[in-house]
């Protein structure tokens, strides 16, 4: 039996797929998973949640207006996620560079391996932690109207951590 209010779409591509894959969607859910040697991964959806893991791409872009993103045992060069009244999840991942933007929640972070980190919330959290030590990072910590554990700057290592908060707390541990 098909139930369509909430149909279900399996895309499957070749093994080793190099080429772009763009998905947009409305009022409801996506997962990704288990995806690899992919070029670029776009994806948009609103009302619904994305779920992405076992990814491997070029650049990854997931968006998500009224929910959230969680992007887990990852690999890309380039990561973005932005969620509008959602929140956004990093665990496991490794890239060159991060940019995870998020209004009216959190972002969360767990063993996240990157060398340019630029978080940005209204209204939410930044939390969790990251592969390094304190001492490799260059960081531009900001925070209005909450705490935050990490300096406003420092300009010592070789890797960027930018994590900026209005109406929200920063804790950030370094993995070492």
């Amino acid at each position: 039996m098909i139930n369509i209010n909430q149909p279900k779409i399996t895309v499957a591509l070749p093994d080793n797929y190099a080429g772009d894959v763009s998905e947009l969607n409305n009022n409801g859910e996506i997962y990704i998973g288990s995806i690899n040697a992919l070029g670029n991964y776009y994806c948009s959806t609103h009302n619904g949640k994305i779920t992405a893991e076992y990814v491997t791409a070029k650049d990854l872009e997931l968006i998500s207006n009224n929910s959230k993103i969680w992007l887990e045992k990852s690999t890309a060069e380039t990561v973005k996620l932005t969620a509008h009244n959602g929140a956004i999840g990093f665990y496991d991942t490794k890239t060159e560079s991060v940019i995870g933007k998020t209004n009216n929640s959190k972002i969360s972070i767990s063993n996240l391996d990157s060398q340019s980190i630029d978080f940005k919330t209204n209204n939410g959290d930044i939390v969790g932690d990251i592969t390094g030590s304190f001492q490799d990072y260059k960081i531009d910590g900001k925070t209005k109207n909450g705490h935050s554990n990490l300096p406003s700057e420092t300009f010592a290592g070789n890797r960027r951590l930018k994590a900026e908060t209005n109406n929200g707390d920063i804790e950030i541990r370094f993995l070492g």
